[in-house]
């Protein structure tokens, strides 16, 4: 089966390149699969909202979205184009989980996401824990589960090439972390990079990445084996945020958002900080 149907990021694309911001992409439900043709399509956009590529608006998160919902948006609650590229991501985990594993492994990865953040129990696919010292402290990151679940896909014996870097591309490139008001740091794509990328992936520059891919050759798409670096490992020197807040503080802050404060009004005084694993 030829997944290439499987990366048309193209519509994301064109939604930035149009100065205008795809909000709210899909639910875990709208996902329409052709197993013949291995094509995998998007559907339902009836959440989505348009803005510029540049705005930073408040939106309220409904439904199984929140499954999916860059960690930024928990406590700020707002929506960018780099927040789309870390849904993308999510989705494009799931999809290869799909592709190598059918609707059984896809359903245990969910259930093996489940955490505990600022919104309830969800399969999230960041984690926010309480970090130890003084002043309290929460540390927000990719959830371990998915890290885990990127190594066990790469490893599978039915991995092809395709989906080994599906897996590094969304793990290493696009589920990043980010604070909300940072600015665009120039990332520049290297397959066989030992180290996470400093930012997301721009969607222009993933829709890039993923034209080249699907235009290799029948070889690519093989299963095959192939030496790996676990996701998991410290080697990745994976960036991590961190707020000078516990996590019932921030999930106060959270809640006074969602109610219609601006997050300073809210109790949100402090940035967040990007901190790389040394």
């Amino acid at each position: 089966m030829c997944p290439k149907g499987l990366v048309r990021s193209t519509s994301l694309t064109l939604s930035h390149q149009g100065r205008r911001l795809l909000a709210e992409l899909v639910a875990d439900t709208d996902h329409l699969v052709d197993e013949k043709l291995g094509v995998i399509q998007l559907s339902d956009f009836g959440l989505s909202s348009f803005h510029s590529t540049r705005s930073v608006e408040n939106h309220h998160v409904a439904g199984d979205f929140l499954n999916y919902a860059a960690p930024e948006t928990d406590f700020l609650l707002t929506h960018s184009p780099a927040a789309d590229v870390w849904h993308l991501g999510c989705l494009f985990m799931d999809f290869a989980t799909w592709l190598l594993e059918g609707p059984d492994g896809y359903e245990r990865f969910v259930d093996e996401r489940v955490t505990r953040g600022l919104r309830g129990e969800r399969p999230r696919f960041a984690t926010f824990t309480t970090g130890g010292g003084s002043p309290p402290r929460t540390v927000v990151e990719v959830n371990p589960m998915v890290l885990k679940q990127a190594t066990r896909l790469s490893k599978h014996d039915r991995s092809t090439a395709f989906t080994r870097e599906l897996c590094h591309i969304a793990v290493n490139y696009m589920l990043v972390m980010r604070d909300t008001n940072q600015k665009q740091k120039p990332v520049v794509y290297c397959r066989g990079s030992q180290l996470a990328a400093a930012d997301r992936l721009t969607s222009c520059q993933a829709a890039e990445i993923l034209k080249g891919m699907v235009d290799q050759g029948n070889e690519y798409f093989m299963p095959s084996t192939a030496p790996v670096t676990p996701f998991e490992s410290h080697k990745w020197k994976r960036p991590t945020l961190e707020h000078q807040y516990s996590l019932q503080q921030l999930q106060q802050i959270s809640k006074k958002v969602r109610s219609g404060l601006l997050p300073k009004e809210a109790g949100l005084k402090k940035p967040g900080k990007i901190v790389t694993e040394k």
